[in-house]
């Protein structure tokens, strides 16, 4: 059984919101460009690494993960 607690969960909360205001008040700031582009996809794949890597019993994944 997991337990997701909602706490911990904010940051992706946040991500969302300010994604959302983003596109609200500034839609020319999302337009990405080949370098923006690539930019982002590596931060995704260093974000993501924690949950490819950490078990989810590994009490790094409530910090790190």
């Amino acid at each position: 059984m997991t337990i997701n607690y909602t706490h911990l969960r904010f940051d992706g909360l946040f991500a969302g919101v300010a994604l959302g205001w983003l596109q609200c008040f500034h839609p020319g700031a999302l337009r990405l460009t080949n370098h923006r582009r690539s930019a982002l996809c590596l931060c995704g794949l260093v974000l993501a690494s924690g949950g490819f890597l950490l078990n989810q019993t590994d009490p790094r994944m409530y910090t790190v993960g």
